[in-house]
């Protein structure tokens, strides 16, 4: 019997060692408890003022459920954890852009979850030329790299939002 104990846990140390998949930390039900895009704010009044179920984010072991304020309707997404990077790092499929990827860092801490990302490739507003002052907006096909910081510049189109816990996984 303490023999499979033993192999049990050198088993579980080299999982941890070589960074293989473990339990999905952040798997449970979140409530948003704020929201920043581009470098700008969420007002907590129209954050507040939102239904519940449109601030409801549910992450299970392979989806992630949100409700997309664009679009005014709730999707699911594919997403993959990489814990053993610094910070952690997670990739979203975005359900209704093929091809996209939302690539982003985590945080877990307490009950508060903090996610930063940006998306792979998306149309933005292309940069003026030194001096050229611009009528209307032109927009071009952008990459983007990972975010390697939780806060979000008006030059990107990266997202950071903080979730807080109501039901964790069982």
């Amino acid at each position: 019997m303490s023999r499979y104990v033993v192999v049990g846990c050198l088993a579980a140390a080299i999982a941890a060692v070589c960074g293989c998949k473990r339990g999905n930390e952040i798997e449970g039900t979140y409530v948003v408890a704020e929201i920043e895009v581009a470098g700008e704010k969420l007002p907590k009044k129209l954050l507040e003022g939102l239904l519940d179920n449109e601030r409801m984010v549910a992450i299970r072991p392979d989806k992630i459920g949100i409700y997309n304020f664009t679009r005014r309707k709730y999707s699911t997404a594919p997403y993959k954890l990489d814990n053993t990077k610094v910070p952690a790092e997670i990739d979203m499929v975005d359900p209704d852009r093929e091809g996209v990827t939302d690539l982003g860092i985590y945080k877990l801490e307490g009950d508060l979850l903090t996610i930063c990302s940006v998306p792979s490739k998306t149309r933005w507003p292309k940069k003026p030329a030194d001096g050229a002052k611009g009528g209307g907006v032109e927009l071009e096909e952008m990459t983007f790299e990972r975010p390697t910081e939780f806060k979000t510049t008006k030059d990107t189109p990266s997202t950071l939002v903080v979730l807080k816990v109501l039901r964790e996984r069982r």
